[in-house]
């Protein structure tokens, strides 16, 4: 009400940074202090129109508010935690809503604002959730140790290293960089604007203007550094508090049933540090075949996971002869040591492999070492190898390795050489803007160019996003950087260059995984319908029973005017009684679909696992055990992803789909309100795709047979499933 603006001007005024024994009139500013509280705009990118304000603490705050500086620690909440005994087993009672993980906070199975979500959740049978709940179960059954040589490296690099090492943030800013001389009468040295000096002046303010941007840059840097700190230290309060003890973690979902620690700073799905940092509670025997896993593993980390199996383990194999991991084990931060580590993907996990592998080496019996190390089998675009398994693909299929091979396939790399073919005949036979384009990249394309737009196809990219991922890689090619820096305009030449390569890239992967294409659009094709036809969001039932409804409403604003300006209130679209936002209902389909996919498959390897005794971990597309159980898990993870995908998923779909969105009435195409009415400003006047809403009130029904047939099963190929069991690499 009207007291709100009161309350702000008052505080706003009154409050000091630190408290005067006696408040005189006029607040802050009278009493000599500096003002707790000040308003801040700030403009947007490069001075836009968009303005938003802050309001912004003063740095002598925080202290007062949180007292000793060690209180960061209880910006942990106990309830967020790893616990210290086995989480409360995930169950369901009729009518209620699921209950499990934490046992005296309460958590949600499913992280969703959604009332629809939650409301399906409620209504399902415990029997159905049973697949659910036992991959949840066996996840949380799992016991952890922290890490105590990765803990202790990470503490003396903080303790004697402020700059970091580049193993962890800096702990000091790094300082702006030296202004421009200036003249004594106070303008830039030769700045003095004369039609003389005009040239000298243009250089000094391209000077000025140079000296802004590393200033920005610094900014930038420093306030990276400083949210990196941050993190950092709260992963080691949560690592230091249980140092020494077996802790757990509580799981649960999101709203497409990924599974995820309830624990957020330290756990599996953290930052290489934080997985460094965590080893099993309960240390194994090697074995013969758990120590090849542990070099392979190595070698994975170390950023060679491209290679043969037999290859990584002999890279480990001569790194050992070298005496290179035993070097590291034992003094990490020596120049040459650290330097390799660097040099690594990963370093944390890296080191503590290193460890694992010098005890072992060391001792008389190397199989029979106890290791306690997490070895990780990583799927090769995963997402990718749900949509090849959908569609049945047998090319596709090759190149993300569900097919034996004697390497492992390589995606972006098969991508990239249609690319190249693509390109070169441009440069030799096209004309115009495509000859100039071409004959400008032929000959520099490198695999990482197309990787990030690869692994982003399956989760809804679109040509701009793509354009502005391989625009960032051609950036960072040496020789076409030269060349386009001399350009009359380089932003706008690398953006020609960069749309001309989406386009190849888009119909590169047309062809690669034309099935995989073709399924991602009729998924999209069905979420238009039902956005547009029946209003509603799209829901469907996961393999293992799980209910997911995709949460996108369009944003419910409401602006607010207060004493320091206006503020604009938006719910993101997370409201149930918004209307849909189609656009993102269909953009979010291909991606959400085949992630509720490797969930599935996530879920239902962690129970098997635990039938079989395996200590079972994952971060969604990366299984882990211990090394002498990865055989086991390899082929157990192989048979449920073959069973996962045995029935045609995507049938099941649309008959869950034509179920759900059908005529109310029960009469279907005879129906007189079936035909309804067109979607205003939504496809052509006279086309038949155009979608037509039932006008019938409160009939969400789809006209499956309409649309021209976009919404007809797509065909599906004839791959073997079954050949995934002797694949070596499909997880590797």
């Amino acid at each position: 009400g009207e007291e709100a603006p009161l309350q702000i001007d008052a505080v706003m005024r009154a409050a000091c940074a630190a408290p005067p024994a006696a408040p005189p009139e006029g607040g802050a500013a009278a009493c000599g202090l500096a003002k707790a509280f000040a308003h801040h705009v700030a403009r947007g990118h490069e001075g836009g129109v968009k303005a938003r304000g802050y309001i912004r603490m003063h740095a002598a705050l925080p202290p007062l508010l949180l007292g000793d500086p060690s209180a960061v620690r209880r910006l942990v909440l106990p309830e967020q935690s790893p616990m210290v005994s086995p989480p409360l087993a995930w169950h369901k009672e009729p009518g209620r809503a699921p209950v499990g993980g934490f046992y005296h906070t309460p958590s949600p199975l499913m992280r969703t604002l959604s009332r629809r979500a939650l409301s399906r959740l409620a209504e399902a049978d415990g029997a159905q959730l049973r697949p659910v709940f036992d991959g949840l179960n066996a996840c949380a059954a799992t016991g952890w140790r922290v890490n105590g040589r990765v803990l202790a490296l990470v503490e003396s690099v903080l303790a004697r290293h402020p700059c970091g090492l580049g193993l962890v943030p800096r702990q000091l800013p790094r300082p702006p960089p030296q202004p421009p001389p200036v003249r004594a009468g106070g303008d830039e040295e030769g700045g003095d604007g004369s039609a003389a000096g005009g040239g000298v002046a243009g250089a000094v303010r391209a000077s000025v203007r140079e000296w802004r941007r590393q200033s920005r840059l610094v900014d930038k840097l420093n306030a990276e550094d400083h949210s990196l700190r941050c993190a950092l230290q709260l992963k080691l309060g949560v690592a230091r508090q249980l140092a020494g003890e077996t802790f757990y973690f509580a799981y649960n979902l999101d709203f497409r049933g990924r599974a995820y620690p309830c624990s957020p700073h330290l756990s599996v799905v953290g930052d290489d540090l934080a997985r460094g940092l965590l080893q099993y509670a309960e240390p194994r025997p090697v074995g013969e075949a758990g120590l090849r896993w542990l070099k392979v593993h190595a070698a994975s980390l170390y950023g060679h996971d491209k290679l043969p199996l037999h290859e990584r383990a002999e890279w480990v194999d001569a790194q050992l002869a070298s005496g290179r991991i035993a070097a590291v084990a034992s003094a990490p931060l020596d120049e040459e040591n650290r330097a390799w580590l660097l040099g690594a993907e990963n370093p944390f996990q890296l080191y503590a492999v290193a460890c694992d592998l010098a005890a072992a080496h060391a001792s008389a019996d190397p199989a029979a070492h106890l290791s306690a190390i997490p070895v990780a089998q990583d799927g090769s675009c995963n997402g990718l190898q749900h949509y090849a398994a959908l569609g049945r693909d047998e090319m596709g299929g090759r190149h993300v390795n569900l097919t034996p091979g004697e390497r492992p396939a390589d995606v972006y790399a098969g991508v990239l050489e249609v690319v190249k073919r693509k390109v070169a005949a441009d440069a030799a036979e096209a004309e115009g803007e495509a000859r100039e384009l071409a004959l400008q990249l032929d000959g520099r394309l490198v695999r990482k160019v197309v990787k990030q737009s690869v692994m982003t196809t399956v989760y809804g990219v679109t040509f701009v996003g793509m354009r502005e991922q391989i625009e960032r890689r051609l950036r960072e090619l040496p020789e076409l950087a030269a060349e386009v820096e001399e350009a009359a305009q380089p932003d706008r030449q690398y953006t020609r260059l960069a749309s001309y390569l989406a386009k190849h890239t888009m119909s590169s992967l047309g062809e690669v995984f034309e099935p995989a294409m073709v399924a991602m659009e009729w998924l999209a094709s069905c979420a238009s319908a039902i956005g547009h036809e029946a209003g509603s969001p799209v829901e469907w039932t996961t393999p293992l029973g799980l209910p997911v409804v995709q949460p996108y409403h369009k944003p419910r604003r409401r602006e607010i005017r207060t004493v320091l300006q206006r503020l604009t209130l938006s719910d993101m679209g997370t409201s149930d009684d918004e209307p849909v936002d189609v656009r993102r209902q269909v953009m979010g389909i291909p991606p959400n679909y085949v992630h509720s996919l490797d969930s599935s498959h996530m879920l239902m390897t962690a129970s098997a696992a635990r039938e079989a005794g395996i200590a079972f971990a994952a971060v969604h597309d990366s299984f882990w055990s211990h090394a002498c159980d990865a055989d086991a898990l390899g082929a157990l993870l192989r048979d449920q992803f073959v069973e996962l995908h045995r029935p045609n998923l995507l049938q099941a779909l649309l008959g869950e789909w034509r179920a759900r969105h059908s005529c109310s009435l029960g009469r279907g195409a005879a129906c007189e309100h079936f035909e309804g009415r067109a979607v205003r400003g939504v496809g052509d006047r006279d086309d038949d795709t155009r979608p037509r809403r039932c006008s019938q009130p409160g009939c969400a029904r789809v006209r499956w047979d309409g649309r021209g047939g976009a919404l007809q099963l797509p065909k599906r190929g004839n791959l073997d499933l079954d050949v995934v069991r002797q694949s070596p690499y499909f997880f590797s």
